[in-house]
């Protein structure tokens, strides 16, 4: 990165955090960072594209902080997961001032933000997956994908407490805790006989967590064929039942799909809601792919 862009971003991450996004100027910015305003539009279009690039320069440090702990020579796995997590937790520390301003206030960034984070969070996913093949060896690759997202979700619900409650963790202590509780989470899906709840697909070293694992779509296709007999055997104006007809078809072909879309299945359980006999066929789908029925 080149250092002069490098620098605004650093200043622009502390006078964010200072003083908030609406009351820190542009101008200001370009003069503690030693650059006049000019120069500071070469870099940037604006104050929100500022705030990707330090969305952006956040997570590369964090990963730059991650591939060093893997160049180390002489660590344990755990060692290494360890140090990697109390890395991790660090910066969300030290910058948490600019967390809580991203959440109060109203900053528009559209679909670019979205777009970043969606990159970002595959990257980390890819890093814990990793980390428990690492630490558990071949044996946990039946239940490795809810081990990664259950992980996930656990490290980032103590940041928010971190963040948003000001609480302070010693963060040695910290990510031991959070390593035991990966034990526990790993031991209890091995013990487990029901099978996993997601799968990772992998492509370009990153994973994508999918919610229509096979297991589940062989199970809502038996609904919606439950929901076609069910249809013989009540009264409906008849395009009320090609309404309904349409609504499964759409979601036999979606469910064929590498990848099926939750908004597609949401949209035609719509057309279902007005029947109040498929109600409880309705709600069995929703349930399968944890849907928000609208």
């Amino acid at each position: 990165m080149h250092e002069k862009k490098k620098r605004i971003i650093e200043v622009g991450l502390k006078l964010f955090a200072k003083k908030g996004f609406h009351a820190t100027s542009i101008q200001e910015i370009a003069e503690q960072s030693e650059v006049s305003k000019g120069a500071f539009y070469l870099h940037f279009k604006s104050k929100g594209d500022l705030i990707l690039s330090i969305y952006e320069y956040f997570y590369e440090k964090i990963s730059s902080n991650i591939e060093k702990v893997d160049l180390e020579e002489g660590l344990l796995p755990r060692e290494r997961v360890e140090k990697q997590l109390q890395d991790y937790c660090k910066e969300f520390q030290q910058h948490k001032d600019f967390f809580v301003m991203l959440m109060r206030e109203n900053i528009s960034l559209n679909d670019d933000i979205d777009s970043i984070a969606s990159t970002i969070r595959s990257g980390q996913l890819t890093w814990l997956q990793r980390s428990i093949h690492s630490l558990y060896g071949e044996q946990v690759q039946p239940f490795v994908n809810d081990a990664v997202l259950i992980f996930y979700g656990m490290i980032h619900a103590y940041l928010q407490k971190l963040i948003f409650e000001q609480i302070t963790y010693n963060l040695g202590e910290f990510s031991s805790f959070l390593l035991r509780r990966l034990d526990d989470l790993v031991e209890g899906l091995m013990n487990d006989h029901s099978a996993p709840l997601l799968t990772i697909k992998e492509t370009d070293n990153s994973i994508e967590l999918s919610l229509f694992p096979h297991s589940k779509r062989e199970e809502a296709k038996a609904v919606l064929r439950r929901i076609e007999n069910k249809l013989n055997e009540i009264e409906l104006i008849e395009s009320k039942k090609d309404e309904v007809l349409q609504s499964i078809n759409v979601m036999q072909d979606e469910l064929e799909k590498e990848e099926p879309q939750k908004v597609v299945f949401q949209g035609m359980l719509v057309h279902l809601k007005s029947v109040n006999q498929l109600e409880s066929y309705r709600n069995e789908i929703s349930n399968l792919f944890h849907l928000q029925l609208l």
